[in-house]
């Protein structure tokens, strides 16, 4: 379907639906344009956010590509591991870094470490129809008293024995309060990991969102590993890695399926056989593989909150 036909629908189904919807409860309205949504992803975006990915890897091919910071079941997310690495893999992402929530609140360390689990399922399931998963690196985003960190660990340590038990005795003090992000990063060192600032200086709600750029730039000041410079989900654009000299992160943070690969992080494929070692000497790149429209946005935050 062109772009042209497709937009003369989609606001054809708009219009019918602003007509037909005044009263309405929530939950009536949200189905009514769901099937609206799931045209849009099915005729037009699903295809836009390939061509994007493609474009950008042919004009770099010696590069791997992935998305950074995602969300499935296990914790905040609208989708299982398999549905998102399954997606992944059709938009031809080399990589993937599910980045479950870990906080006092709602979500304690089990929902990382379960998602460990069905990642690894989710990778063999895959593979046992004939097709090729991305790698796929163990992580988790974690609420401190001044924002979310994300730690990220070698893909090889997916599959090592010891690693789940080491990674609870290192972070379940997360699960009981929030520290301070230094800690986080220190044990994240400790253990073999690597950190990445997800949406830098954003505010959203009551709780620590994004840290604070003068916290970044004085007492965390060379602390982190990475930094996003672009995060889809939340509009969160810059050249933060270069103003702080820190990896530059790209990442969709998704919640749900559309999102996935909107923003991407590069790292060199000759140079390095994992993207933690990119990290640690600065060699990643963040690239927009697609602009998301607000109203796009919007839409893909309203499902999300409606868990359709």
């Amino acid at each position: 379907m062109n772009r042209r036909l497709f937009n003369k629908k989609i606001l054809g189904a708009g219009a019918a639906f602003t007509a037909g919807a005044f009263g309405l409860p929530m939950e009536a309205k949200s189905q009514i344009l769901k099937p609206v949504i799931d045209s849009y992803c099915l005729s037009y975006w699903d295809n836009k956010v390939f061509q994007g990915i493609d474009k950008l890897k042919k004009a770099a091919p010696t590069l791997l590509m992935g998305d950074t910071h995602l969300h499935s079941t296990h914790s905040d997310g609208n989708y299982s591991t398999f549905q998102i690495i399954s997606r992944a893999h059709l938009l031809g992402l080399d990589f993937l870094v599910l980045t479950e929530h870990l906080d006092p609140i709602d979500y304690n360390i089990e929902c990382s470490i379960s998602s460990f689990k069905s990642q690894i399922e989710s990778v063999n399931r895959l593979q046992d129809m004939g097709m090729k998963a991305p790698d796929i690196y163990p992580a988790v985003e974690i609420s401190t008293n001044e924002g979310h960190i994300i730690v990220v660990f070698p893909r090889t340590y997916l599959k090592e024995s010891g690693f789940v038990s080491e990674f609870r005795s290192a972070f379940s003090i997360c699960e009981e309060k929030f520290v301070d992000p230094a800690i986080v990063i220190a044990r994240a060192k400790k253990l073999g990991g690597k950190t990445i600032v997800p949406h830098p200086g954003e505010c959203k709600g009551s709780k620590p969102f994004g840290v604070p750029m003068e916290s970044l730039e004085t007492h965390l000041e060379g602390l982190p590993d990475g930094i996003e410079d672009m995060n889809t989900g939340n509009c969160c654009f810059g050249s933060f890695g270069k103003r702080l000299g820190l990896s530059p992160i790209g990442a969709s943070d998704s919640h749900f399926k559309a999102l996935i690969g909107t923003s991407v992080t590069a790292f060199s494929s000759i140079r390095f056989n994992d993207l933690t070692e990119a990290m640690a000497v600065k060699e990643t790149s963040g690239f927009q593989a697609v602009a998301v429209s607000k109203t796009l946005l919007k839409a893909s935050l309203f499902y999300y909150s409606l868990r359709i």
